[in-house]
């Protein structure tokens, strides 16, 4: 397979609900051939050199998305000097827009200045789109339309760059300023443990099969990261009007914010 990349910071493609979907990463977008089951094969460039891991592709359109390889560098050094591979969140997704999008959310031109000064070959900035409600985002006053500016007094544009600070950050406090409204935001926001919201175990029980509600379907459906999340409705659960996305919130009137909650009750 042969092809030009096109794009290298392109948004996290969706596969729609109710199956994993990444966010606040950057993808390579590329005019090449696909063919079904080569997605983690890696893609090389004319010098021999891996570039990123093939991810998804549209057949008939010819465009296929390749994930880059600077979080797979760094997992991997971290695994091969027996490290943890940490990975910090404030439970926001952010998405990459072009400069004229941000300007129509009200960027002015005082930031958008000072963002090309800091890198002129820059063309847009980090965007909030969605912030989980009860979240550490969420929690220090960020708000979807938000424009994030700095970190820690470091000028931030790219996913890279906001995953460095974070990763490096879990459990501490991190200084944002956002641009809302062309006005700047000053917000205190505590970085967690992206493992801690990650389900680790389930429960099967009388045919159906629970665990904690992941992160990346609360993100999808902007709820709290907790609750009960029924991965297969049968036998002791036999919902079977309640479609997909059923999630336990309480059992005899007692909260149940995860599966340990759950059993205990």
């Amino acid at each position: 397979m042969s092809g030009q990349v096109s794009r290298v910071d392109r948004n996290a493609p969706e596969y729609g609900p109710m199956t994993y979907n990444d966010f606040n990463t950057f993808y390579l977008q590329a005019a090449a051939g696909s063919s079904g089951g080569s997605s983690g094969s890696p893609v090389i460039d004319i010098h021999g050199n891996a570039i990123g891991l093939q991810a998804a592709g549209r057949v008939r359109s010819g465009i296929v998305v390749f994930l880059p390889l600077d979080r797979v560098k760094r997992a991997l050094e971290l695994i091969q000097e027996e490290k943890p591979v940490t990975r910090g969140d404030m439970q926001v997704q952010f998405l990459y827009k072009p400069f004229d999008h941000a300007r129509n959310i009200g960027l002015s031109q005082e930031t958008e200045a000072r963002f090309r000064a800091h890198n002129s070959s820059e063309t847009g900035v980090l965007v909030a789109e969605t912030v989980l409600p009860e979240g550490p985002g969420d929690l220090a006053g960020m708000i979807a339309g938000d424009v994030l500016v700095t970190v820690n007094n470091r000028i931030v544009t790219d996913f890279v760059e906001l995953d460095d600070v974070l990763d490096r950050s879990i459990g501490q406090e991190v200084e944002l300023v956002v641009e809302r409204d062309g006005e700047d935001i000053e917000l205190v926001v505590c970085v967690e443990d992206i493992h801690a919201i990650t389900p680790h175990q389930y429960l099967e029980m009388g045919g159906a099969v629970l665990h904690d509600l992941s992160y990346q379907l609360a993100r999808y459906y902007c709820v709290p990261v907790q609750g009960v999340y029924v991965e297969r409705l049968w036998g002791m659960l036999p919902l079977d009007d309640a479609g997909e996305g059923v999630i336990i919130e309480s059992v005899d009137d007692k909260p149940t914010h995860s599966l340990a909650e759950f059993i205990e009750t």
